[in-house]
């Protein structure tokens, strides 16, 4: 069989999408892995069709003959070959730019869709070459290209002339030893370092891996979590089997050009440490390795019940690494971690050894499913001392004396030079771990992560400056947005402008939204952009704003019946008392006392003052054209958001952690500092019964409610599951439920609990 060689184009530089991680330095012996060219799982045919269609190539709108002569989409000539072939689909595209440029040509010229992986066409020799024109054409082209890939991998142990791994080789009078098949291949389909380092570049452009291994990322409008792995993405079937290796680790979401750059690798199906039986052995899944136990009999002397076993096929685990075995005298075999009795050091202890913890923040990060027990000294004595443990992959790190941004992969810390790339990558502030200095210096220096901005730059081609456009004004809104109130009446969208995303439900409440904290994936919605009074639902941001300006949670408020006193006043106080600050906060968000609300508020500025600035900074962003805020308490039904706006807004006044821990309380208690009545103390329960409510499949941990004749009941929930500790957030608006006001809500969180 002839092994054609392709034509040789002059090099193109392709424009990568942003961010991308600077490639390392070209080295011609390691171009391609081989379990990256024959992973048929690198995209699908829809993965194909999206990357086209972001890329703006025309191959996007391409049919043309498949090679039975049947009008085809380029793509699924693409998928169907790499499949038929099992190859990796990426590697045609990357073929096809590096060949004929045909995934970023604006045009798609006819001579180069004849050629357009350049098989069969050696450097000397024309295209018009009648013993050629049978390969001629896109489909035969890709065809080619794919088979001849197959072909190699076929015969590389039989045919003694092709290129192999190993081997050592001149080529452009370089020395090169391919230290893969894949890449030895690479060098018979294009037999020069140029044509391959360019193949290397358009590839690291569009497919290297951009994020460090242990990130957690997700598409954007899509809820499944995946892990960055040896440049693979694994999807975790369930959000248990994330939260028992992750805890509650940030999930970046990326866009879809940075998410297609991974090939999916095998889904994470089942929790960490599960007992599993694959028909033959029982074995422990300890981070995602399979440690088989000596016989059942330890199981049942290691405490296990036999209804923890779940039966799995042997297909189901194959991609698993076997660890080690589990004996009698296995010691914490799911590891511990404890704390010295007379000393605050922690260790982790597992499979007889001993690792000092030298922060305590380590221990939520890497050990999640485990809680610190208090141990004597001595126990330490049976063990075998080991290295300090290492952060997981993936965690973001700085240290308590420096403000330096790190990221850890495999034991080393990479620095992220400047906030810039920190944005571009998706990362937030509150993702970074502070730990003490000799926490942090543990973690070896590794390379930093460096992002660079798109290339705009193309062999051969002068680029025009575009003039810079003139910038056009923030939208600016000083007023509320039109909402049609009326007086004593609740405010409803009309079944006509009704708009629901997500499943069906039959629900009473006028509007609904549930949404994932901390991706911002939404679940459900209903009516969800569009705004409507808040009633109490304003005091969250009115205190937020009180903590953006410092509020002194120390200081104190003397009652004023002329200044303080609201139009909806059931606070029990009397003039000349004087009450916390901290303790009117709770009287604010666990009471929704409207008066308590007042009189915080003037602890920091005048009420006016503080709607004002609520308005101003909201008119500094873009992101609440339907928010209007014109009392700080609610009681005015011009004060409105939409559930969707107001989502963000309650999640940004979560990140103050004493006004969090206020809106989590069921009940509090305090004693006015100067008393006026004899009645000086107070105590009431959460406003939110589902807070109170005890055998709930679900924890309320932080809410407030919100109630006026034109509103309707209003209630904001973060909820966590029970079973596996995810959180939800949960809006509800226009619940005409007065006398039952919780009853849907409810209905609505069990539903979202039970399906996401």
């Amino acid at each position: 069989m002839l092994f054609f060689l392709p034509l040789i184009l002059g090099v193109l530089f392709v424009s990568a999408p942003t961010p991308t991680l600077a490639s390392p330095p070209f080295d011609p012996d390691i171009i391609l892995q081989d379990s990256e060219l024959q992973n048929t799982r690198g995209m699908s045919k829809n993965d194909i069709q999206a990357f086209l269609v972001n890329q703006r190539s025309p191959l996007a709108k391409l049919r043309t003959p498949n090679t039975e002569g049947k009008d085809t989409r380029a793509s699924d000539i693409i998928h169907y070959t790499a499949k038929k072939y099992n190859i990796n689909p990426k590697y045609l595209l990357v073929t096809l730019e590096k060949e004929q440029s045909l995934v970023t040509k604006k045009t798609l010229e006819q001579r180069r869709l004849d050629w357009a992986t350049g098989y069969a066409v050696c450097d000397d020799c024309s295209k018009d070459d009648a013993g050629i024109q049978k390969y001629k054409g896109f489909a035969n082209q890709i065809d080619g290209a794919a088979g001849i890939m197959r072909w190699y991998y076929d015969n590389i142990k039989t045919t003694p002339w092709i290129k192999r791994a190993h081997q050592t080789y001149t080529i452009d009078k370089t020395t090169v030893t391919p230290q893969t098949h894949a890449t030895a291949f690479l060098y018979n389909y294009t037999p020069h370092i140029q044509g391959n380092q360019n193949f290397w570049r358009i590839w690291q452009k569009w497919f290297g891996q951009v994020y460090p291994d242990g990130t957690l990322i997700r598409r954007k409008n899509n809820a499944t979590v995946y892990i960055v792995k040896d440049g693979k993405k694994h999807a975790f079937a369930s959000t248990a089997a994330r939260i028992s290796r992750h805890g509650q680790a940030p999930v970046i979401t990326v866009p879809y050009s940075e998410f297609i750059r991974y090939t999916k690798g095998p889904d994470i199906t089942l929790p960490n440490y599960s007992l599993i039986h694959d028909g033959t052995t029982y074995f422990l899944i300890d981070d995602d390795v399979l440690r088989p136990f000596d016989g059942y009999s330890v199981i049942r002397n290691l405490g296990y019940h036999p209804d923890e076993i779940i039966t799995v096929t042997q297909k189901e685990i194959s991609h698993l690494a076997k660890g080690q075995r589990i004996t009698t005298d296995t010691k914490h075999v799911q590891g511990r971690v404890v704390r010295l009795k007379k000393k605050p050091l922690y260790y982790y202890l597992k499979n007889g050894h001993s690792h000092k913890i030298l922060d305590t923040d380590i221990i939520a990060i890497n050990f999640p499913h485990l809680s610190i027990e208090t141990v004597p000294k001595n126990i330490l004595d049976n063990t075998t001392p080991g290295s300090p443990v290492l952060l997981k992959n993936g965690t973001l790190v700085k240290s308590k004396r420096h403000p330096s941004i790190y990221i850890i992969e495999h034991g080393k810390k990479r620095h992220i030079p400047n906030k810039d790339v920190f944005s571009m990558l998706g990362y937030k502030e509150e993702h970074v771990l502070t730990l003490n200095t000799r926490a942090l210096h543990i973690h070896k220096t590794g390379d930093p992560l460096i992002v660079r901005k798109k290339s705009t730059k193309r062999t051969g081609i002068a680029q025009k400056k575009k003039p810079n456009p003139t910038p056009s004004p923030k939208k600016q809104h000083n007023t509320s947005p039109k909402v049609t109130i009326t007086e004593g009446k609740m405010f409803t969208v009309s079944k006509a402008h009704t708009n629901t995303q997500g499943p069906s439900f039959a629900t009473p409440l006028d509007t609904y939204l549930v949404m994932d904290p901390e991706t911002g994936v939404v679940y459900m919605e209903k009516n969800a952009r569009t705004p409507r009074p808040l009633a109490s639902l304003t005091k969250v941001i009115s205190v937020k704003q009180l903590f953006d300006e410092k509020i002194n949670l120390d200081g104190s408020v003397v009652y004023n019946e002329y200044t303080h006193k609201a139009l909806y006043h059931y606070f029990r106080i009397h003039p000349g008392e004087v009450v916390k600050n901290i303790d009117l906060l709770d009287a604010a968000m666990v009471s929704s006392l409207n008066t308590a609300t007042k009189m915080l508020v003037t602890s920091v500025n005048s009420e006016k003052n503080i709607i004002s600035n609520i308005q101003k900074s909201i008119r500094d962003t873009t992101k609440y054209p339907n928010t209007f805020i014109d009392s700080v308490t609610g009681e005015s039904p011009y004060s409105v958001s939409s559930a969707k706006e107001y989502a963000q807004l309650f999640l940004s006044a979560l990140k103050h952690p004493e006004l969090r821990k206020s809106l989590g309380k069921k009940i509090y208690n305090y004693t006015e500092l100067v008393d006026k009545d004899r009645r000086p103390n107070h105590h009431d329960t959460h406003t939110n019964v589902l807070a109170r409510k005890q055998q709930l499949p679900y924890t309320v941990l932080a809410s407030k409610t919100g109630y006026l004749h034109e509103s309707g009941a209003n209630l904001v929930m973060l909820i966590e599951r029970s079973s596996d500790k995810k959180q939800f957030l949960i809006i509800t608006m226009g619940n005409p439920q007065k006398a039952h006001p919780y009853h849907a809500p409810d209905k609505l969180t069990r539903y979202a609990i039970s399906h996401f």
